[in-house]
């Protein structure tokens, strides 16, 4: 872990995608262990940026993105990043609208990283069927 990342919280601040890319941009040179991005207003190319974050950094271990916009894409972004990434070990993603799609992208890259313990799906419209 690099010496100087510390937590970050950005909790509720209404930030929209422009504002998450640029947060990301900053991130990159100033990295962080925790970083709590819950109640702002992400999307799709926010959710993107932070996705490629995950998957560059090996400084963050927890990341709250619970309560934004995220939507089956940013879900899938997120699996995408969880199948570089070696050093995130909590993922929250409560209410999102991430879709089962998205779910299932998820869980198979869990098995594609042993370091994630905790991935948050609640509140998400996540419907499993099974036979």
């Amino acid at each position: 872990m690099a010496s100087g990342a510390e937590d970050a919280s950005y909790r509720d601040k209404f930030l929209r995608d422009e504002a998450i890319k640029k947060l990301c941009d900053k991130l990159r040179i100033q990295p962080k262990r925790k970083l709590i991005l819950r109640g702002n207003f992400i999307a799709g190319t926010g959710a993107q940026a932070i996705a490629e974050l995950v998957a560059t950094q090996d400084e963050l271990t927890e990341l709250s993105l619970e309560w934004n916009q995220l939507g089956n894409k940013g879900g899938i972004y997120f699996a995408d990043a969880l199948k570089t990434n070696r050093s995130l070990l909590t993922l929250d993603l409560k209410n999102n609208s991430i879709g089962s799609d998205a779910a299932i992208s998820l869980a198979e890259a869990i098995f594609e990283n042993p370091m994630l313990k905790t991935l948050d799906l609640r509140w998400n419209q996540v419907l499993f069927c099974h036979n």
